[in-house]
C-alpha cells in the first residue's frame, strides 16, 4: 500500500478529527469526512475544497450510532474513491456533561454510550466488511480517551468506561480476524491528545510505511 492515502474519519469536522484531516490532505491523500451535523459538514467542506482543491474532499451526513447512516457512509466512500485505504474512528460524546454519574441524565448516558461504544462497533463491522473484499486491504484506527488506560474519570464516568472498551474491542476484533485468517485488514488502538497531533500523525504513516515494505 502506497501513497496517496484514501483516508475517512467520523467526527472530522471539529477538533482532533478536523485537524489529522488537515494533516492527511496537506499530505496530499484524499479524506472523505463525516459528521451528524449536516449543517458544519457542508460548511467544513467547502473550506477544506477551497484549500485543497475539489478532487481531494468529500464530507457527508451520518450519525454513527445507526446502522443505516453507517452502511451509507460505505456507500458513499465507495461512490467517491472506490476503497479506503484508512478508517479512523474518532466520532465520540461526553453528552457536554461533567457531574457525578448519580447526577447524570438517562439521555446524557444514552448519548455517551450509543455514540462511543455502539457507534465505534458499527463503524468497525462496516469497515472490517468494506475492506475485507478490497484488493489492497485496509487500516482501522479506533481513537481512546480519557479512562482508556484503566484510571477512574471522575465525574464524567461513563465517557471513560466506554474508552475503556474501545482497546477491549481492538483486542477482540484483531483476534477474531487473526483466527479466520484476514491478514489485510488490520485494526490498530489509538491514543491521540491534541499536544501530540503530528507525532499521531506520522505514528500512522509509519505503521503503513512498515507494512508496505513487508507486502514487498
Amino acid at each position: 500500500m502506497a501513497p496517496p492515502y484514501n483516508v475517512l474519519i467520523t467526527g472530522s469536522t471539529k477538533g482532533i478529527g478536523y485537524a489529522l484531516a488537515r494533516k492527511f490532505l496537506k499530505a496530499g491523500d484524499n479524506v472523505v469526512i463525516c459528521s451528524r451535523s449536516a449543517e458544519r459538514v457542508e460548511s467544513v467542506t467547502n473550506d477544506l475544497k477551497k484549500e485543497f482543491g475539489e478532487q481531494h474532499v468529500w464530507g457527508t451526513v451520518c450519525d454513527v450510532r445507526e446502522g443505516k447512516d453507517v452502511k451509507g457512509l460505505v456507500d458513499f466512500a465507495r461512490d467517491k474513491l472506490e476503497y479506503i485505504d484508512i478508517w479512523i474512528n474518532n466520532a465520540g460524546s461526553n453528552a457536554y456533561s461533567y457531574k457525578p454519574l448519580v447526577e447524570t441524565s438517562d439521555e446524557a448516558l444514552i448519548e455517551v454510550i450509543t455514540t462511543n461504544t455502539l457507534g465505534l462497533m458499527l463503524c468497525c463491522r462496516e469497515a472490517i466488511n468494506m475492506m475485507w473484499n478490497q484488493p489492497r486491504g485496509g487500516h482501522i484506527f479506533n481513537i481512546d480517551g480519557a479512562g482508556s488506560d484503566g484510571r477512574p474519570t471522575p465525574r464524567f464516568a461513563a465517557y471513560g468506561a466506554t474508552k475503556r472498551s474501545v482497546v477491549h474491542l481492538t483486542k477482540s476484533l484483531q483476534a477474531e480476524l487473526q483466527m479466520n485468517e484476514v491478514n489485510n485488514v488490520v485494526v490498530h488502538n489509538l491514543s491521540v491528545h491534541s499536544s501530540t497531533l503530528s507525532l499521531v500523525f506520522f505514528c500512522i504513516l509509519e505503521f503503513l510505511i512498515i507494512l508496505s515494505h513487508k507486502d514487498n
